[in-house]
């Protein structure tokens, strides 16, 4: 069984330097992938294998199939594996191998000096984590129970439009920042953390949003996503110029947008072309009601938000501009015919709270982040 020395050694291996881990850590003959976990002396674990069932998690990976992974590329990877814990299908990437110590599983990636990530996986035992039937209150108690040389940068967050039930929080170790999420399964709950180290890469949230995405349990069907990877540059008016009115908040979104769906406090603008979604806005007005601004980001959406698959992913973000308080974090949605990328944030004023969902093209995440800073600067209340 894992203990927190092995832990311990894990990381230190992962931060060393002059370690040629091309040389002494390949055991895999025709190919150029290394596994940071090889040197430590795991051995791959196959039980966990699924036959793929003809799933298809579209990517654009350039790199060839034996080289490690780009940076560049961790944002959508080519989740071309099926493993199965506790009755709960999961995704993986085609590269990655599987490890076990003990109940504890540890997804490796292919060695590289451009990022260093693995995420380990485990059926939770705690009892008192099991008998909360509300994954976010478990995570809540997860979070409560974890090292407590840890230091808490991100609270619980609730991922309740996602495909399976599921919460998570981030934390900070020495080196390596963690992304500890519960996912639901038929008769327990698994634990996932991710390990990156932040000063090389910042995928946490990416890998987290696919793989929850991914993951369906062994009674369900899995979801259909496509993913577009084409650029929309012309397409993108990042300015926020035309007002609209919530509630007793006005704000302005790009000119381009338009009005598709209006019902109750909810309204859903967006901007297709060529017969393609290119971007979407959703706002929902929401009475304060004895509320924080967190127990409305931590809302259950289902049944607000048409079907769609929206997957939060990041460390919390808080700010206040023009006398309002907001928090905000990573977003995706994924659907049968598009996925789009970029954040959700929640605005406080007197009397409401205004949730949004700002999403763009996979290719055009940087003005998308841009997009949703202008529409913040202009919130203001009325």
């Amino acid at each position: 069984m894992i203990k927190n020395l092995l832990l311990a050694a894990i990381l230190i291996l992962l931060s060393s330097c002059g370690i040629n881990m091309g040389q002494e850590a390949n055991t895999h003959p025709n190919t150029n992938l290394a596994y940071p976990l090889e040197k430590l002396g795991l051995s791959v674990d196959t039980s966990l294998n699924r036959s793929s069932q003809g799933l298809d998690f579209p990517t654009e990976i350039k790199s060839k199939n034996d080289e490690a992974y780009r940076e560049s590329e961790l944002a959508n990877l080519d989740y071309g594996r099926l493993i199965e814990l506790s009755g709960l299908n999961i995704r993986i990437p085609s590269r990655c191998q599987v490890f076990s110590d003990g109940d504890t599983y540890y997804i490796d990636f292919p060695y590289s000096d451009s990022y260093s990530i693995y995420i380990s996986l485990k059926e939770v035992k705690d009892m008192e984590i099991l008998q909360e039937s509300d994954i976010y209150d478990a995570t809540k108690i997860l979070l409560n129970k974890r090292n407590p040389d840890e230091k808490l940068l991100s609270e619980v967050v609730n991922n309740k439009l996602s495909n399976v039930e599921s919460a998570y929080f981030v934390s900070q170790g020495d080196k390596y920042q963690m992304t500890h999420f519960l996912i639901g399964t038929p008769g327990s709950m698994i634990h996932f953390t991710i390990y990156e180290d932040p000063s090389l890469s910042q995928a946490s949230p990416y890998l987290m949003e696919d793989i929850l995405t991914g993951a369906f349990r062994i009674d369900d069907d899995p979801i259909d996503i496509q993913k577009s990877f084409r650029t929309y540059d012309s397409y993108m008016d990042i300015f926020a110029t035309k007002s609209i009115k919530l509630g007793k908040i006005s704000s302005k979104i790009p000119e381009n947008f338009l009005l598709d769906h209006s019902k109750e406090n909810l309204n859903s603008f967006s901007v297709k072309k060529e017969g393609d979604m290119v971007s979407k806005i959703i706002t929902i007005a929401f009475d304060k009601e004895d509320r924080d601004i967190m127990d409305v980001f931590n809302l259950d959406y289902r049944g607000l938000v048409y079907s769609e698959n929206i997957v939060t992913g990041s460390k919390l973000e808080f700010g206040e501009k023009n006398g309002l308080s907001y928090v905000r974090s990573k977003a995706r949605m994924y659907m049968p015919n598009f996925t789009l990328d970029g954040d959700k944030f929640v605005v406080e004023s007197k009397d409401y709270f205004i949730t949004f969902f700002v999403l763009g093209p996979m290719a055009e995440s940087n003005k998308t982040n841009l997009m949703s800073n202008s529409i913040i600067q202009s919130i203001e209340q009325n």
